[in-house]
């Protein structure tokens, strides 16, 4: 089966280098394989037709990016794997981005993004919180201008629950997660 999968993986570099640069994208005419690593677990079929873009190439291997829709209960959009917790974000700061995890924290402030924090754009809003999942630290996580309007209701280090998408797992400056706010919850 593996090396069926490595197969299908090969001809899709092949095909993908042959049609389009590193940073093209390429639709797909047949069926391919994704896995997590080189000879690792399969993670999902793309089917014919898919626009895939070639990100780097390991000897036989091409690591790719897909980008589609699932229905959020088949995909368990809303709810977060207990191992996701902030002092993992930090630990593997960048294997994590794009997943979205529930916590709860402690609000602090809503905030405006400056030019010295790089993982904000400047000017946008952030919630500074302490203490996600309870674990000492804080996390900041960025909101919309309508988001911000929910925020404002909550009250120095009143504890809230959030579904948040990680950005990156230690924010440059400080280390911490940043999160983008998906949905405040009760």
């Amino acid at each position: 089966m593996r090396s069926l999968q490595s197969a299908l993986l090969l001809l899709c570099a092949v095909q993908a280098a042959a049609t389009a640069s590193a940073s093209a994208q390429a639709a797909r005419a047949a069926p391919v394989v994704l896995q997590a690593a080189p000879d690792g677990d399969t993670l999902a079929v793309i089917g014919p037709g898919a626009r895939v873009r070639a990100v780097e190439r390991r000897g036989e291997w091409t690591r790719v990016r897909v980008e589609g829709w699932t229905r959020s209960p088949v995909a368990g959009a809303d709810s977060a794997p207990a191992t996701l917790s902030p002092s993992l974000l930090r630990a593997e700061p960048d294997a994590h981005r794009g997943e979205t995890v529930a916590w709860t924290a402690r609000f602090i402030a809503l905030q405006r993004a400056d030019e010295v924090r790089r993982d904000f754009a400047p000017g946008e809003l952030y919630v500074l919180a302490r203490e996600p999942q309870g674990e000492p630290g804080f996390v900041y996580v960025a909101v919309t201008p309508e988001q911000a309007l929910a925020v404002k209701r909550l009250l120095p280090l009143q504890p809230f629950r959030f579904v948040g998408r990680v950005r990156e797992g230690a924010s440059p400056l400080m280390g911490h997660p940043v999160l983008e706010l998906v949905e405040l919850r009760p």
